[in-house]
């Protein structure tokens, strides 16, 4: 009987003694390159050689032309403040041949426009109703001038996507080839590798298009604006300043060629 007691005291004993913890599992780290997962490598470095060899460098060449077309279309600089009222009074103290050499180096729109009409009309006599036409014409050429910079942008902005699909194509392709490979059962991370491809090249060609195109439409805009402004203060400049005598009524009226032309010849 008493071993009994004491068989049962220890079984008690047994069940009340602390059970001993397990030792906690260990923490798995994350792998080492799990941190270095940055933006660089998802952007650019997963993309491919197309994003490589060709997005990025045309997103360098649309940040460099926009910068070069926001210097070239400053309000300041193609229509300065006080532009027609200075040609005015320069016209109003010098010869209107003069008056053409010191505008012979301006870089805004009024100034070049109105050298232009005065240089056409000292050489070839343009008739005054048609002055107007000339100053159109110069101004127009130099618009053009300027869309021609900003048409690169344009160009990029629509070819751009049309890369960037090329791209996703590729991936998917990929894609679709590792899983016919491993009949249904591809590596996962080979499998993401080319979607990610495909994402990232899209995401690239959208990246360089809409910066594109705005940037196009908005110099586009201002050009239009500009030139608009400016064909009405060379029309206010034009009817206020002497036209130059053409080249032709100066010999008509030399003496000396008008004696040339008129004196009899001399019989042999």
């Amino acid at each position: 009987m008493i071993p009994l007691v004491f068989f049962l005291s220890g079984l008690t004993f047994a069940a009340d003694a602390p059970v001993p913890a397990s030792p906690p599992a260990p923490v798995v780290a994350p792998p080492a390159d799990a941190s270095e997962e940055t933006l660089f490598i998802r952007f650019v470095k997963a993309g491919g050689p197309i994003v490589w060899c060709i997005l990025i460098p045309m997103s360098f060449f649309t940040v460099e032309r926009t910068l070069e077309l926001l210097f070239l279309t400053r309000r300041r600089r193609l229509l300065p403040p006080g532009a027609a009222d200075e040609i005015i009074s320069l016209a109003a103290r010098l010869d209107p041949t003069v008056l053409i050499s010191r505008l012979v180096n301006a870089k805004d729109f009024v100034r070049r426009a109105v050298h232009r009409t005065l240089v056409r009309a000292k050489q070839e006599g343009v008739q005054p109703r048609r002055l107007e036409h000339v100053a159109a014409d110069a101004l127009q050429e130099q618009a053009l001038t300027l869309m021609r910079k900003a048409e690169l942008c344009n160009i990029f902005g629509n070819v751009a996507p049309m890369v960037g699909l090329f791209g996703t194509v590729v991936g998917i392709i990929k894609a679709l080839h590792e899983l016919g490979v491993s009949r249904g059962q591809p590596r996962p991370d080979q499998l993401a590798e080319h979607i990610s491809v495909a994402l990232v090249a899209t995401f690239w060609g959208l990246l360089v298009a809409i910066p594109s195109l705005a940037v196009h439409g908005f110099i586009r805009t201002r050009i239009e604006s500009l030139v608009g402004q400016a064909a009405e203060s060379v029309e206010t400049v034009l009817r206020a300043i002497r036209l130059p005598i053409p080249d032709a009524a100066k010999r008509s009226s030399d003496p000396t060629t008008v004696a040339k032309t008129t004196s009899p010849q001399k019989s042999s």
